[in-house]
């Protein structure tokens, strides 16, 4: 992380655990975890998010949230509870997941992003003091609330609690309670706070469906999730219009199917689908059907062209999920729903008893796949449908497409050439804009820029500033800011937490991990940096740009002394992509320190050839970092160019 900058501030704290974790665990671990994540993901964030709630992190099954106000954590609270009821309520007994809940009104202590004091203390041992359902709150948060909420909390009197000095005024609302009140409450405003819900409802209509379809179909560039009513078939609503015209980069993740045809696995291929839809829908410009449109296919024969047609989405995710004995394995297909034609398709598996850690990794594997499967389809669909005459969106799409290949001279001249010619239709298409600073990137980085280096970093930094300007808070934009603070303006510190920003996010940006690991190398945190890039080629194995992460892994561990490490990684790298010049300066230091000084010559005398001014002093020149840990490495850095011959 950044440099930590700690403060003290008043703030309630709810603290909730999930009841008799361990039970549930014992009993069935994978399955309880999946059902945990739904949880989180469908019912606890979206009321936390609802009622200003600040998720400060969430540790196996115990969650600390801090609010800005004693009244909203109270109301989430209840909120909350009263969801999980519901929730349960159609759940076998070994299947519930209940929480008891705690809340405290008190003094904190903030460093990064965690929090620490007594105030947080007191909420984590007022928790277990709840009924299962329930909530406990201190004495100085029913101070706050019990003029304003209509809660008819009761008074358990004082309690000593462990690590507190002083005994604290307990008072609880169990799940009785709970559940005979009221549901809105319209004195905080509880309508404006839960208008997502107001406006799924009057989206119930086929015709609202149809023209927010048609308005985001338009626009080229949101990402977006379709609903329909849970329980209402497809082919039920009558079709519209608005819906003949299918949206760029639009796909429905269909159930996975259960290919064990064992009942009780079948959670598991339904949470690959909704995880799926998850993270597909943070694909920039993708339209993703949502997951209670999606299950109303579950169990039906399907065929891929009327789904096409019923959903108007041009792409649709199949695969199957199956456990045998000790392993997982799961296939996934993306097919285009005009022909019915396969496009993409990949085979994942894993062990069991992993299956719980290594969950995110597969969906976020096949959402880094997909993306790139997309634009890849969408750009030949353009070129199919509108040869001569593109628009911005197909330009874009090509422009992409090249950007997605093998990196060269050539494939960056015309990906940009491409990404100008969708700018002058469209100068505020944003990932237009995203993919000319990714073209100037990579221009930058192999010295293939038309112009000064200095004037190439320049008009850099504008089109990042531009993409910003339309969308201060896109992800990619914000990395991209993160390398114009590292490479223009030399500050790491501030490179760091825009690159850090950006995995906030959008937690599958890969490159974004990467760069983590490579700002720590640069502040001498080497021991800390592989683990950020080796997170990047797990979530996005096939990456364009493998050969600079494999590049860095190399650097990373000539820095931690680990030399026969280096070489592994930088002749991956240089195999991976022979066009880039960082390789080969890496292969063939690392080559010299750890003995292999002759093939380290043959690697330096091919980059010389290829790169003839990749000298040590151009080196040195661009990775003029002072902090004396990095100093150090880079002088092992330097030992092993110079005796791989590499010229002053």
């Amino acid at each position: 992380m950044s440099q930590a900058r700690m403060e003290r501030r008043l703030e309630a704290i709810l603290f909730a655990d999930v009841v008799g974790y361990s039970r549930l665990t014992g009993r069935d671990e994978v399955g309880t975890w999946w059902r945990l994540q739904n949880v989180l993901r469908n019912v606890v964030r979206p009321n936390f998010k609802a009622h200003a709630g600040r998720i400060v992190r969430i540790k196996g099954d115990g969650i600390l949230v801090e609010f800005p106000s004693a009244v909203e954590a109270v109301v989430s609270a209840v909120a909350l509870q009263q969801a999980m009821a519901e929730r349960n309520t159609i759940l076998a007994d070994a299947q519930r997941i209940e929480l008891r809940i705690g809340i405290n009104l008190g003094d904190i202590v903030t460093s990064s992003d965690d929090i620490h004091g007594d105030g947080v203390n007191i909420a984590c041992r007022l928790e277990p003091l709840a009924e299962p359902g329930g909530i406990c709150i201190s004495a100085t948060v029913h101070e706050h609330v019990h003029a304003k909420l209509s809660y008819s909390f009761d008074n358990r009197g004082e309690r000593a609690l462990k690590n507190i000095a002083l005994p604290v005024v307990v008072y609880a609302l169990g799940p009785q309670s709970i559940a005979s009140l009221p549901r809105d409450h319209s004195r905080l405003d509880m309508h404006r706070k839960a208008w997502p819900w107001y406006m799924a409802a009057l989206a119930v209509g086929s015709l609202c469906v149809a023209a927010l379809w048609a308005h985001l179909g338009s626009s080229g560039q949101t990402t977006a999730v379709q609903t329909r009513l849970a329980n209402t078939p497809a082919a039920s609503i009558p079709e519209s219009k608005a819906l003949t015209s299918k949206p760029a980069q639009s796909i429905v993740v269909l159930p996975f199917t259960n290919a064990a045809h064992d009942p009780d696995q079948e959670y598991f291929a339904d949470g690959l689908t909704e995880d799926l839809t998850t993270d597909l829908s943070r694909i920039p410009g993708a339209f993703v059907i949502a997951p209670a449109t999606a299950f109303t296919y579950k169990g039906k024969p399907v065929d891929v062209r009327q789904v096409g047609s019923d959903l108007s989405v041009r792409y649709a995710l199949q695969g199957s999920a199956r456990k045998v004995m000790d392993s997982v394995r799961i296939n996934a297909q993306l097919v285009d729903t005009s022909n019915a034609s396969q496009l993409w398709a990949e085979r994942f598996m894993g062990e069991v008893a992993q299956l719980a850690r290594m969950q995110d990794q597969i969906t976020q594997r096949i959402a880094a796949a997909l993306k790139v499967a997309l634009v890849e389809a969408e750009s030949q669909r353009g070129l199919r449908e509108r040869p001569n005459n593109p628009n911005a969106v197909d330009l874009t799409m090509r422009a992409a497409a090249l950007l997605n290949m093998q990196a060269s001279r050539e494939t960056t001249r015309r990906a940009r050439e491409l990404f100008e010619a969708a700018l002058r239709l469209s100068p505020d298409h944003v990932p237009a804009l995203n993919g000319l600073a990714q073209v100037m990137l990579v221009q930058w980085q192999s010295t293939w820029y038309p112009r000064a280096s200095e004037e190439h970093l320049e008009e850099l930094d504008r089109v990042v500033n531009k993409a910003l300007a339309v969308k201060p808070d896109d992800a990619l934009a914000t990395y991209l800011r993160g390398y114009v603070l590292k490479r223009m303006r030399k500050d790491l510190s501030q490179a760091l937490a825009a690159f850090e920003r950006a995995i906030t996010l959008d937690p599958n940006l890969a490159v974004a991990h990467n760069y983590v690991g490579q700002i720590k190398v640069f502040l001498g945190r080497a021991n800390e940096a592989a683990e950020h890039t080796l997170r990047a080629i797990e979530l996005s194995p096939r990456d364009p740009q493998l050969a600079l992460w494999y590049y860095q892994l190399a650097l990373t561990y000539i820095h931690q002394q680990r030399y026969d490490e280096a070489v592994e990684w930088g002749r991956r790298s240089v195999q991976v992509n022979p066009n880039l010049r960082y390789p080969y300066r890496v292969l063939a230091a690392a080559l010299a320190l750890s003995g292999r000084v002759d093939e380290a010559r043959t690697i330096a005398a091919e980059m010389l050839r290829r790169y003839p001014k990749e000298t040590i002093r151009a080196f040195l020149t661009r990775e003029a970092w002072a902090n004396s840990v990095y100093r150090a490495g880079q002088e092992r850095e330097i030992l092993g160019m110079r005796l791989a011959g590499i010229p002053e």
